[in-house]
């Protein structure tokens, strides 16, 4: 493909390819890639990036255009809501994948979903809160977070809300959420962050399952100022997995939770004979009196059937030697060697105290935490 005629405007060019005429002007989204390919005389690069650019801009302005209530438009690198222009963390992160062509479409979904809140703070502080706790994103605009529970899947505060996979939770009225982040401990689900919900979190024993949980940015109501802004509170989620390793990527793409949970979690699962001396490892096994642990720790010694580890977490085990065989282990994941708690000074306590912090508080069961 080569290019017939070429043309500068002023602050546009011009260029004409199989008797086709295509301008392209400053604000068009992905500018400087297209006038890399007009410099570089690259007329099928050219097309490459003029049609994608093409079915990005029609895709938003006929599937994201407008929603119920709603009215997003991207025009160029400019986002409005309702004739308004919007600028922050969502619209900064959907201009960056425009312009290195990437499919912003899960963006533009995401903040319909935060603008369906009603609440500028969600609008404006929800995303920040996704990126620093490495949260994910769906293809519908919901994200994936964590979600402690007792042993038998019960929530921690009340012990009445099931939350096994699959198992449908009570909505709460979204007035009836505590939207004031000064306000620690009050009314609503919590979910957040493997620092707060994950094993050996702030708000996590060694009994309790994690589970992943689905939430809607308009089912978000705060993010309280405590635990370093790792948890949020939010009138409904929906239980999709239970925690096996952390969710490496940032957008979500599976069709079918279980199924593609588990194919993420296949893939960062170690066999034993991968580890090596001076490796450190986050690991589920099977103790002599038949009891599943998970623990942190490093390899000291590596043999065919058996390694040698120092144990770094939980606490009370730190530096015990111990030789695990093989046939013990469960699940064996990577692990950076960062303390999986950094927050314990604000929380010893007890799973049967009723006025406990964190999650469990001076609440009536009702409130369905």
């Amino acid at each position: 493909m080569l290019f017939q005629g070429k043309i500068m405007l002023g602050d546009s060019f011009m260029v004409t390819i199989d008797n086709q005429i295509y301008q392209v002007s400053q604000d068009k989204v992905g500018y400087n890639k297209l006038f890399a390919a007009f410099k570089a005389d690259d007329a099928d690069e050219f097309m490459r990036l003029y049609t994608t650019q093409e079915s990005l801009e029609a895709y938003v302005q006929s599937s994201c255009g407008c929603c119920v209530g709603h009215d997003v438009v991207v025009k160029g690198e400019q986002v409005f809501y309702n004739g308004i222009e919007l600028n922050n963390a969502i619209v900064d992160t959907i201009r960056t994948m425009m312009n290195n062509d990437l499919d912003f479409s899960y963006m533009v979904n995401f903040l319909r979903r935060a603008l369906q809140s009603g609440s500028r703070r969600v609008l404006n502080e929800l995303f920040t809160f996704l990126q620093a706790c490495g949260l994910t994103i769906t293809p519908d605009g919901c994200f994936l977070a964590y979600k402690t529970v007792r042993y038998d899947y019960l929530d921690k505060h009340s012990r009445t809300i099931d939350n096994s996979v699959g198992t449908v939770i009570p909505r709460m009225e979204r007035v009836m959420v505590d939207d004031d982040c000064n306000n620690l401990c009050s009314r609503g689900y919590h979910v957040g962050a493997l620092a707060y919900a994950g094993p050996g979190g702030t708000f996590n024993d060694e009994s309790d399952h994690v589970m992943i949980v689905k939430v809607a940015p308009e089912d978000v109501v705060s993010v309280p100022v405590d635990y370093n802004g790792q948890k949020l509170r939010c009138c409904w989620y929906e239980v999709v997995g239970e925690y096996k390793a952390p969710l490496k990527s940032t957008v979500y793409h599976g069709k079918h939770y279980d199924e593609a949970m588990e194919a993420t979690v296949a893939a960062n699962i170690l066999d034993p004979e991968e580890m090596v001396v001076d490796g450190m490892y986050e690991a589920y096994y099977t103790n002599r009196n038949g009891e599943t642990k998970f623990r942190y720790f490093v390899v000291l010694e590596a043999h065919d059937d058996h390694v040698v580890i120092e144990l770094m977490e939980p606490e009370e085990d730190y530096g015990d030697v111990r030789r695990m065989n093989f046939d013990s282990f469960g699940d064996i994941f990577s692990w950076d060697g960062c303390p999986p708690d950094d927050d314990d000074d604000d929380d010893d306590y007890d799973d049967d105290d009723e006025d406990t912090e964190a999650e469990d508080c001076d609440c009536s069961p009702s409130e369905l935490w």
